[in-house]
């Protein structure tokens, strides 16, 4: 009897205990992150750190000293420390690590090593190879503010984890996996480190979003409109689990759902179109054609006295570069007039009223009143001086708004159930094992 009473526990435990799914992948132990490249790509720096930085070429130590200058000169990267001659290297890997503390690279530290690539146009392309969970130390202060709720913070330390793992060589034409910007993540090195950030990365290692077992293309911004946004409006691609979703949470933490308002002349958003590469002349109209159920404007027509473009999904936001894809425009118009319709009563009243423009559209200058026994015709309003735009929310809305996640955590929701609720049909699960 005693027997069955503790098999009967200890199955009631098991049964209770969260169950943790395993993902069909393995995940990278180590990051490159790209610090200077292309057009960023360096001529001379210095890297440095507590003990002496060990200098190897081709794979092989060459030298090493406390403080190294580095430079480039006809086509060969030189290092030097103080007045003696280091090492000179043509263009065969070249790593610097520190025997003590962490390695700088012009007075900022970074855990890991240092990578040069000689592009031998005079310039070096510098690289931070880290460790996956080290890596993300320094993103997540970035990525989300420190002193949020911890099962905030550590929903977003999935999600970097997620978004680096799946995107390991996205830059490799330079000879790096991700960049330390916006283009990727931020990454800050050492310096951006906070504790509760740091606590969230280890208490979710190697836990990653997945979908059939597979890694998941996961994205976060800062606010929603009150709903996400379904991926095939923003970018034209479909994926089951990047949908529309309520974001209901969101209001707890964000005022108006982060209601957003910009205002241009003809001239800005005439010269707004020629900067951008369009020109149509001075612009006239800008008329938005379709809407997602979520109010993003998926079809927007700019026109001009020359001629009109069109703009779809995300790019009838960043063409504006407005802070989201859900907004209105109104024309601002000189020398409007107000037209009031009274009832029989000779108070204001709609009833049995609808305001058409002539040409069955909203905003033109001429406007029929139709009522409900007679229509008449008003010409009223002006010359368009300019255009005002509402909007709501702050990114492009695909995945997990972060304040979103924010009022989540707020009202008790565990990390993975914030996830599991922006990205429908998933799960959070371990990866397999690491691989260089």
């Amino acid at each position: 009897m005693k027997k069955t009473v503790i098999l009967l526990i200890m199955l009631a435990i098991i049964f209770s205990m969260p169950l943790t799914s395993f993902a069909d992948f393995t995940l990278p132990e180590n990051i490159k992150i790209g610090l200077f490249y292309s057009s960023t790509a360096l001529s001379s720096c210095t890297i440095a750190c507590d003990g002496d930085v060990i200098v190897y070429y081709d794979g092989a130590e060459v030298g090493r000293a406390p403080d190294l200058n580095i430079f480039t000169e006809d086509g060969i990267v030189k290092i030097t420390s103080g007045e003696t001659l280091v090492a000179e290297c043509d263009n065969k890997e070249l790593k610097f690590a520190a025997t003590e503390g962490f390695i700088s690279l012009n007075g900022k530290k970074y855990r890991g090593s240092l990578q040069i690539i000689n592009l031998k146009n005079g310039k070096m392309t510098l690289i931070n190879k880290v460790n996956m969970e080290e890596y993300l130390y320094s993103v997540l202060p970035y990525e989300m503010a420190t002193g949020w709720p911890m099962e905030a913070l550590k929903a977003q330390a999935v999600c970097a984890r997620t978004y680096a793992a799946t995107s390991m060589g996205r830059f490799s034409q330079h000879g790096f996996d991700l960049t330390d910007n916006t283009l990727s993540q931020m990454y800050g090195g050492v310096s951006g480190e906070k504790d509760d950030c740091t606590r969230a990365v280890d208490e979710t290692r190697g836990m990653i979003v997945t979908y059939n077992g597979r890694p998941a293309s996961v994205f976060y911004y800062a606010s929603s409109s009150g709903e996400t946004l379904d991926v095939k409006d923003v970018w034209g691609s479909s994926y089951p689990y990047l949908v529309s979703v309520s974001d209901e949470y969101q209001a707890s933490v964000v005022k108006d759902n982060a209601k957003w308002t910009a205002s241009f002349t003809v001239d800005e958003i005439t010269q707004k179109m020629n900067n951008a590469g369009y020109d149509l002349g001075t612009i006239t109209d800008i008329e938005i054609n379709e809407l997602s159920p979520q109010g993003a404007v998926t079809m927007l027509t700019v026109k001009g006295t020359k001629t009109s473009a069109v703009f779809q999904r995300e790019r009838a936001r960043t063409i504006f570069g407005f802070r989201s894809q859900v907004y209105t425009v109104v024309p601002q118009r000189d020398n409007s007039q107000t037209v009031c319709v009274l009832g029989a009563d000779g108070k204001a009243s709609l009833t049995g009223v609808t305001v058409l423009a002539s040409n069955g559209k909203a905003f033109s200058d001429s406007v029929i009143i139709r009522g409900a026994d007679d229509t008449k015709t008003f010409s009223f309003g002006g010359e368009t001086k300019g255009f005002s735009f509402t909007g709501y929310g702050y990114g492009h809305g695909i995945g997990m708004s972060q304040n979103g996640a924010k009022g989540m955590a707020n009202a008790g929701f565990t990390y993975d159930q914030i996830l599991t609720h922006y990205f429908k049909g998933t799960d959070i699960s371990a990866a397999g094992g690491t691989q260089e």
